[in-house]
């Protein structure tokens, strides 16, 4: 991941991207000579993120016993809250949120404020490249740069889908 490092040297501001995490890993891998006198260095992530909380309607289970014609395979629907994060690309990443002892919307809440305030600290949540990749912001940057592919399948199988129940297939 690539951070921007921002410190002073010999009175002077300066500002560096680099693919390291820290000052030593910048240092051992050639970036800031070894032995240079860096006072306040601030290590922050290139892309900034913003945290939210959100919700949708997912599939949870299936009971037969449920099944009929609108629903053929009995799905048992429920609401998952998850915290999205999202950049000024329109890149997302979402995190499912569950919680035993709080309501899982006001967890996501909750946490989605806490990672705000990590974030404006210049620190990413710990595990943060191993949330899944979610569907591009539509309109952004990156859903122009991506594609409309994912849309465009899920409009043909919502056609299809449309098609079977007309012909009762």
């Amino acid at each position: 991941m690539q951070f921007t490092f921002s410190y002073t040297r010999r009175g002077i501001a300066r500002s560096i991207a680099l693919e390291a995490a820290n000052v030593a890993d910048a240092t051992s891998l050639g970036y800031i000579r070894a032995g240079s006198v860096i006072d306040n260095v601030r290590c922050e992530p290139a892309v900034r993120w913003t945290f939210d909380n959100t919700s949708m309607i997912v599939v949870v289970g299936h009971n037969p016993e449920n099944a009929d014609v609108t629903n053929p395979t009995g799905a048992i629907h429920g609401v998952l809250n998850f915290v999205r994060a999202y950049n000024d690309h329109g890149d997302t990443r979402e995190l499912a949120v569950t919680s035993g002892s709080l309501d899982p919307m006001l967890a996501a809440m909750t946490l989605a404020d806490r990672l705000n305030r990590r974030m404006s600290a210049g620190k990413l949540p710990v595990g943060f490249d191993l949330w899944p990749a979610g569907r591009p912001i539509y309109g952004s940057h990156a859903y122009v740069e991506y594609g409309a592919a994912d849309d465009l399948a899920i409009e043909e199988r919502e056609r299809d889908d449309e098609r079977w129940a007309r012909i009762g297939g």
